[in-house]
């Protein structure tokens, strides 16, 4: 894709670096896209573990609190990589 477009770059400059990495770009989202199965499976076995670890109900809100907090980051970066990602169709 070469350089990334700089702030002071006008917008045609922009779209056009943009449009000339699209298949890039796609196989990039595809990729991410594909690596969220492994990171729910790792949250999902940290939550085991770490409710297993801590005894009592307090490792049980840790542990939840860690699965939720994981859960919400997946979240914020597929919206963020899905409206990016719309934007350049």
């Amino acid at each position: 894709m070469g350089m990334p477009p700089r702030a002071q770059d006008s917008p045609a400059q922009m779209a056009r670096i943009l449009v000339d990495g699209r298949d890039q770009l796609l196989v990039a989202f595809f990729c991410a896209g594909v690596a969220l199965a492994p990171l729910i499976w790792f949250l999902s076995a940290l939550h085991s573990w770490m409710r297993d670890i801590v005894p009592g109900r307090r490792g049980q809100e840790l542990a939840n609190t860690a699965f939720t907090s994981g859960l919400l980051a997946i979240t914020l970066m597929g919206t963020g990589s899905g409206v990016f990602l719309w934007s350049c169709i």
